[in-house]
């Protein structure tokens, strides 16, 4: 009786739809903890980041102090009152001049040295406790016409020239240099505006002028005959 061949060859390996099942949710599954750990680690980041930006937020705050800052503008000259000053809290440089808050009341009624400027801080360089004129110095005030005047006007603190100018025409023999009294002398003056007055029915405004002791005499005298004008000139820095 003949033998029943049989194929001895080996068998190639088969899936069952359960293993691809299983072969297809095994990728995704990967993918999805490779997005997990990478959410994870941007987390981990954020979070160092907000740290470190609480920590600079926390540092600047308690590096700020009180200091006085200017209300309003404040002309040269000037007495500092209550309302032209207020504190701030605020981080600078230990270079910049400052001066505390708490010192406040200690400030108000002493002299603006300069133009104080709204919302600049104040130092104590900007502040005198004299008033002018200061030793040596004269303060003449002097009535000008719209034409003396420079048509920017004048404020306190702007430097000018006092400018000799000639009789006008028509002047009474009163305002005529007599001519038995020495010429009077022809060099310009510097002088520094201390206050500006408001002008007048015919427009004349009053300016007083801060000059040296001696040159006080001659300039009110060319002021009452009309004879100077001014000349604005640059400010010190």
């Amino acid at each position: 009786m003949a033998g029943r061949v049989t194929s001895s060859a080996p068998t190639t390996g088969t899936f069952s739809d359960k293993d691809g099942v299983r072969a297809l949710t095994r990728e995704p599954a990967r993918v999805s903890r490779r997005r997990r750990k990478g959410m994870l680690a941007l987390a981990v980041v954020m979070i160092g980041l907000g740290c470190l930006i609480a920590y600079s937020v926390v540092t600047s705050l308690s590096d700020r102090t009180s200091v006085i800052v200017l209300a309003r503008d404040v002309p040269v000259g000037a007495a500092l009152a209550g309302g032209d000053l207020a504190t701030s809290m605020v981080s600078v440089d230990p270079g910049v001049q400052t001066i505390p808050g708490h010192q406040l009341d200690e400030v108000i009624g002493k002299i603006a040295a300069t133009d104080l400027k709204h919302g600049t801080l104040l130092a104590s360089s900007e502040l005198t406790a004299q008033r002018s004129p200061a030793h040596g110095q004269q303060i003449v005030p002097v009535a000008l016409t719209p034409s003396q005047i420079p048509a920017r006007g004048l404020r306190p603190g702007d430097h000018v020239l006092v400018v000799t100018t000639q009789a006008q025409a028509g002047a009474t023999a009163s305002q005529q240099p007599e001519p038995d009294t020495p010429s009077e002398p022809s060099d310009n003056v510097a002088a520094t505006v201390d206050q500006v007055g408001r002008a007048d029915a015919d427009g004349k405004v009053v300016v007083d002028l801060l000059v040296a002791a001696q040159a006080g005499p001659r300039i009110a005298r060319q002021a009452a005959a009309g004879r100077i004008a001014l000349l604005v000139t640059p400010r010190s820095r």
